[in-house]
């Protein structure tokens, strides 16, 4: 059973260019009803009945699963069935009878604007890390990127001149435009600082303070750092959030949104309707 999951995730990473951490909820959400299925005797996706994916869903909710959870444990399973079925590999398609539990939509959270002028104001501007964490804060609060998008960026990636950057995402690329904030910043950072640090020739964009490549443990112990010192708790996906609230309330159309944020579906935009005026 193991082998139309690995498929079916190889699948949603070429064909929907789904983010590591969505690969990852997929695999966990799909192994576990492959267990629970083996330990009732089930071994064939084939032989799957509706009675035994509500069962699944029931022993989610009886060990106190939250909604929201066991929502995306069927969205997870529906898409893994339709696609098997598009394949043939089923003859039937039982998780069509699933129904969602009712789940209380959640606002995002967001670095509310006073927040993000606390956030830049102890930024020290004076040292060559602080001109670093500015460019990266500023450019993660105005194009949204992800995390991993900004870890990959190249110095060839900016154009300064016509204020955009090339983001590469799993074979696919976009073009994201930055404001004269995001402009500044860069220029400050890539002339004064970066290349003082860079001497190694690194291509990267952003290097921590010895030259090398900045890892995902780097940003995120800036990040926490800067958090702190504002006395909050701040994570990357509140910056690209931030980033989808504000175009919203500038009156950006969702379908804007999700193109600037390399989103695959528009319902993902949904949670940032309530910031668009009235």
């Amino acid at each position: 059973m193991d082998i139309y999951i690995e498929e079916y995730l190889q699948y949603m990473q070429t064909e929907h260019r789904a983010s590591g951490n969505t690969l990852q909820a997929y695999r966990s959400d799909l192994t576990k009803l492959g267990n629970f299925l083996g330990n009732n005797g089930i071994y064939d996706w084939n032989k799957v009945t509706i009675i035994n994916l509500n069962s699944y869903i029931l022993a989610l909710e009886k060990n106190g699963t939250a909604a929201s959870t066991v929502s995306r444990n069927i969205s997870s399973i529906k898409s893994f069935f339709a696609w098997m079925f598009r394949r043939r590999l089923i003859n039937d398609e039982p998780s069509v009878y699933l129904k969602h539990p009712r789940v209380e939509p959640k606002s995002p959270d967001i670095i509310e604007s006073g927040e993000l002028d606390r956030l830049f104001s102890v930024i020290d501007m004076n040292t060559a890390k602080g001109v670093r964490d500015n460019a990266i804060f500023r450019i993660m609060c105005n194009t949204g990127i992800r995390t991993q998008e900004l870890l990959e960026l190249n110095i060839t990636d900016v154009n300064l001149m016509t204020g955009t950057l090339m983001i590469y995402t799993q074979g696919h690329e976009r073009a994201v435009c930055f404001d004269d904030s995001v402009k500044s910043s860069l220029m400050l950072y890539i002339g004064d600082i970066r290349n003082g640090i860079n001497k190694e020739g690194n291509s990267r964009l952003f290097l921590n303070m010895r030259g090398q490549a900045m890892s995902r443990q780097g940003l995120w112990k800036i990040i926490k750092e800067y958090g702190g010192r504002i006395g909050m708790t701040i994570t990357p996906q509140m910056f690209r959030h931030t980033c989808a609230a504000n175009m919203a309330a500038e009156g950006s159309d969702l379908a804007v949104i999700k193109r600037k944020l390399g989103v695959a579906g528009i319902n993902a935009m949904e949670k940032y309707s309530e910031y668009a005026p009235d």
